[in-house]
């Protein structure tokens, strides 16, 4: 098995299929998460802004706002162009 085909059959293929996830790709993503956080962090300590509880209460309703915006898109209640906003498709 050759690489090209190792990540259309672990990534690729579930996408475009919409399938769920396996093993090898939540895998992969788990490792670009902690490594994403970690550039965050790193960013955020060298320009001096502290995470602490009034940071982390600031953020909490950007996330549950993505998090609405998903279901209401999976959901399809979003019409064309404002679909598209928040849509891959």
């Amino acid at each position: 098995m050759d690489i090209i085909e190792f990540i259309n059959r672990n990534f690729i293929d579930g996408v475009v299929n919409d399938t769920s996830y396996n093993h090898i790709d939540m895998f992969v993503y788990v490792i670009i998460l902690i490594a994403a956080v970690y550039g965050v962090m790193k960013l955020l300590n060298k320009i001096n802004i502290r995470v602490d509880e009034n940071f982390v209460v600031a953020t909490i309703p950007y996330v549950l706002m993505g998090s609405v915006f998903r279901v209401i898109e999976d959901a399809q209640l979003l019409t064309a162009p404002f679909r598209y906003l928040s849509s891959h498709r």
